[in-house]
């Protein structure tokens, strides 16, 4: 199966690779994890380029490095100057670059990486000025969180000693580390309806990343929300709403499943969030110098 193709399945890759994780006994086996850790994109200025002086007049390179250190592939990434002072600087082309990326995976632990280039000029100044170059992207992301969950219909009601035995233990609270993305899904609080024989669940998630969040498409996008699916025993199930709003950075959800059995039982809990993603590369000093000739 080709990296395409195994894109469209995240559920049961990220299923697949939780069960060969938990099995592994620590010996010989240092394939990484993709879905782990805060960040998307990571974007950078060439150490030299743009230039931290230029005489007027003159032509120059910006030059940026983009790399995916997220689990989910880029298919749909914009790359924009910001900042610039377009009496200062002119650019050759336009400010503004389409892109993707792989995100990591087994097949690329590191991430897809790339180096955008940009030709630009300092115009014709009589007194030194000081500009800036900065730069943004905005890209479609994902976040993929899995987790077994116990259900216990009895969890409750049962006495003390009731509770010996049970095949698993349904916590009020599941605590989950960061996915490979810069939304995360941190907490899952749990609770039983044993009159309507529900499982009900109120999903947290956070922007950990340091960006900012918008539902729909980079187009079309609602800041501040993000869109989210939610899976138990891989069907999904009811909630409020599947859009999240997010205040402070932070959002909730809360979801209903009817359970499929009168004793506890473990399954597999999964959350997809869907969203768009801004971040900002802090903008550069270029001082736009003029020459003072020396006389000879």
């Amino acid at each position: 199966m080709d990296k395409s193709n195994m894109r469209r399945y995240p559920f049961i890759l990220l299923a697949i690779l939780l069960i060969s994780l938990a099995g592994c006994d620590g010996g010989g086996n240092n394939q990484p994890n993709p879905y782990t850790g805060s960040q998307g994109l990571y974007m950078e200025f060439h150490q030299s380029s743009p230039p931290a002086y230029v005489n007027p007049g003159k032509s120059f390179r910006i030059i940026i490095y983009l790399s995916n250190y997220g689990a989910s592939d880029i298919t749909s990434g914009r790359l924009y100057l910001t900042n610039i002072i377009d009496d200062d600087i002119s650019i050759e082309g336009g400010k503004t670059k389409p892109f993707t990326l792989y995100g990591r995976s087994v097949q690329i632990p590191q991430g897809e990486k790339k180096v955008f280039t940009w030709d630009a000029r300092a115009t014709t100044k009589e007194t030194n000025i000081i500009s800036k170059v900065g730069a943004a992207a905005d890209y479609g992301y994902a976040t993929n969180a899995v987790t077994a969950i116990c259900i216990d219909p009895t969890r409750d009601t049962d006495l003390g000693t009731n509770k010996i035995g049970k095949p698993c233990t349904m916590p009020k609270e599941i605590s989950l580390t960061d996915q490979g993305a810069p939304v995360a899904v941190k907490r899952i609080v749990t609770d039983i309806d044993p009159e309507a024989k529900q499982l009900i669940l109120t999903i947290g998630v956070e922007n950990v990343g340091g960006g900012y969040v918008s539902a729909g498409t980079i187009d079309n996008s609602n800041l501040g929300f993000l869109d989210s699916e939610v899976r138990l025993a891989g069907q999904p199930i009811r909630c409020e709403s599947s859009r999240i709003a997010l205040v402070e950075d932070r959002g909730e959800i809360v979801c209903t499943a009817s359970y499929a059995s009168e004793t506890a039982y473990t399954t597999t809990l999964q959350i997809n969030l869907n969203y768009i993603y801004r971040q900002n590369l802090s903008p550069r000093d270029i001082e736009i110098r003029k020459t003072t000739l020396i006389p000879q």
